[in-house]
């Protein structure tokens, strides 16, 4: 795909054209430039047509303005449908699968490998400086330095198995979900036996 100056579109242009075509359905091309005008952003049915095409680039305010009129994240357009296992090119040097890309997109972890840190190295502060500032909305939780010095012993098996999964290929979310579910999971048995034990003593007293 190239536009008319000349300039062929990148993986993630041409992966934006197709998803603005898929996501509008069946909303018909002057429905779409009716909603982009009334944010401020217009586009010709005819302009909006050549984005589908490729012929058209979709420059930031075009593909938030597209985002905001068919009702998805700007995510939604620059990735695939599905976050799976398949291959997906980010730029023509930058490859991950959809997930990994969701992941990173997210702000849920950056990524492990990049041109110039090819190796897979696992870098706690990195990560942390990553998810801070892609999710100011959310407030995470910080393990203290204490914390970590009055534990190591304990969690020196868990920072093992996560280095063996990383290297396996494991997403490093995938890792966080089955830490977090083994959490609840512990939480959860507690409040069952606090429970237990609660109804013991009041039937002991009864």
């Amino acid at each position: 795909m190239q536009t008319p100056q000349g300039q062929k579109l990148g993986p993630t242009g041409q992966r934006v054209a197709a998803n603005v075509e898929h996501v509008r359905g069946r909303m018909p091309l002057r429905e779409l430039s009716g909603r982009l005008e009334q944010l401020g952003r217009k586009i010709l049915p005819s302009g909006i047509m050549n984005a589908e095409r490729g012929t058209r680039r979709v420059d930031v305010d075009d593909l938030v303005a597209l985002a905001l009129a068919l009702e998805v994240s700007p995510n939604r357009l620059l990735l695939p449908a599905k976050a799976d296992s398949r291959a997906i090119q980010l730029t023509p040097s930058v490859g991950a699968t959809a997930r990994e890309a969701w992941e990173w997109a997210g702000g849920e972890q950056p990524f492990q490998e990049m041109p110039w840190r090819p190796e897979r190295v696992f870098d706690l502060d990195r990560w942390e400086r990553f998810v801070d500032e892609n999710q100011p909305h959310v407030e995470h939780d910080r393990a203290t330095v204490e914390d970590d010095e009055r534990w190591a012993d304990v969690l020196a098996p868990v920072a093992e198995a996560v280095r063996v999964a990383l290297a396996a290929g494991v997403p490093a979310a995938s890792i966080k979900t089955v830490v977090d579910s083994a959490a609840t999971m512990h939480n959860l048995h507690q409040h069952m036996e606090r429970k237990r034990s609660q109804q013991s003593e009041e039937n002991s007293s009864g």
